[in-house]
């Protein structure tokens, strides 16, 4: 794996970022903590979410509502690792009721 300086923080990131936005919608919670334990194992030590990936007005339709969130399925995912890891997010999307 190859990383690179993340500005002037002293951190080095992998090259390859794994974004989350589908993880319990789209695939399984098994099959996506094994997928994000399986990128740290290569060397991928950047992961990207969002407030809207767990955003259910989205996502309802594709995840059973008792699915947990992606931030719960990343966070138990990197359980042991979190010192690890850089954790990337954006919150500009308005969510929740009246937003």
């Amino acid at each position: 794996m190859q990383y690179r300086m993340l500005g002037r923080t002293g951190l080095q990131v992998s090259t390859l970022c794994l974004g989350t936005a589908f993880l319990g919608s789209f695939t399984a919670v098994e099959d996506s903590q094994a997928i994000i334990r399986r990128a740290l194992e290569l060397g991928v030590n950047f992961i990207d979410t969002a407030n809207t990936y767990s955003d259910r007005r989205f996502s309802v339709a594709i995840a059973p509502p008792d699915r947990p969130m992606v931030e719960e399925i990343v966070g138990r995912a990197l359980e042991g690792h979190r010192h690890e890891v850089v954790l990337a997010t954006k919150v500009c999307e308005p969510v929740g009721e009246g937003l």
